[in-house]
């Protein structure tokens, strides 16, 4: 009854046409079969999988025969293929199974400053090796305190289950010294400065809102701070958490129409004739929790929102 113990675990919206094709095959009607679908894997998430297989049909007193391959696409979606780290699409799944639990935990985005010049010098190919090695490299410093995801160009990240800001600190301090020491590729040695954005984190929250505010984190790390590790808002505990809520509501007032949002209109006069010439459009919102909140603090979130660029077309229509 292989078939059934093998439906089980197949995503629910998938398993009628699974059992369909199953029954068709088992019936002599079909000696092929071909399709996709979602299986839960070891690790409690759904992967897409393609099942291919086709019956050899046996001779006389010989059974028939039912052969089938099956291609795992979760192992090369959520593995890099060049670090043979978990990706950004791992990093999001691991990220999801923290939700709703009183874990206390800690994520670090970090970015490797002056690479680009490596791959402009040495080229692409080579510019993996390096790659490779930093990932090494971090993973080495890391060991047992999380697990770490290559994300997008040069970025990686870490999550610290059960690890405090100053535990995670010394974590990334070690990474830091780790690359500026420098590692060798091809008896070449490479220094390499590291900045890092990190958010505390426990119970209910938004994924998107945590990456969102690490990101500005890591961005005030890279620029403001000369790399060193940089907490969201650079405060803990209740004002951090206060913050994230902030952010929270913010994504929701763009998902339902940009409510809260308004524009006020800055004259602009000529100096010669002192006429009105135009207006510069200025962004505001408003909160009913949080009153009028000021586009210091908001703008900056915004700026490493995906969907910035829809409130800017947003903002072109309104004025």
């Amino acid at each position: 009854n292989a078939g059934m113990i093998w439906a089980e675990k197949i995503h629910p919206e998938d398993r009628p046409a699974f059992l369909k094709s199953d029954e068709e095959i088992f019936s002599g009607k079909t000696d092929f079969h071909e399709m996709e679908y979602r299986v839960l894997n070891r690790e409690g998430d759904y992967v897409v999988v393609t099942c291919r297989g086709v019956v050899m049909r046996g001779t006389e007193n010989e059974h028939d025969l039912f052969l089938a391959t099956i291609s795992n696409h979760g192992i090369t979606e959520n593995i890099d293929s060049i670090t043979s780290l978990h990706n950004v699409y791992g990093f999001w799944n691991q990220l999801a199974k923290y939700k709703g639990s009183k874990t206390s935990s800690v994520l670090i985005l970090m970015g490797v400053n002056n690479f680009s010049q490596i791959n402009g010098i040495y080229g692409y190919a080579f510019g993996d090796k390096v790659l490779k090695n930093i990932a090494k490299k971090l993973q080495e410093c890391l060991g047992e305190h999380g697990k770490l995801f290559r994300m997008d160009g040069i970025r990686f990240s870490c999550l610290m289950p059960n690890h405090t800001p100053a535990e995670a600190e010394n974590v990334f301090n070690h990474m830091k010294e780790a690359l500026r020491k420098g590692i060798i590729v091809n008896d070449l040695k490479f220094s390499f400065v590291l900045a890092g954005g990190a958010l505390a984190f426990a119970g209910d929250f938004e994924e998107t809102a945590v990456q969102t505010g690490v990101t500005y984190a890591l961005q005030k790390s890279k620029y403001d701070k000369g790399g060193e590790l940089v907490f969201f808002d650079n405060k803990m505990n209740e004002d951090n958490q206060k913050n994230l809520k902030l952010l929270e509501e913010l994504r929701k007032s763009m998902d339902n129409g940009y409510t809260g949002f308004y524009l006020n209109y800055q004259p602009t006069v000529s100096s010669e004739d002192s006429k009105l010439m135009g207006a510069e459009a200025l962004l505001r919102w408003r909160h009913d929790d949080y009153g009028e909140v000021p586009p210091g603090v908001f703008i900056p979130w915004l700026e490493n929102d995906p969907r910035f660029f829809e409130l800017g077309n947003w903002i072109l229509k309104r004025a």
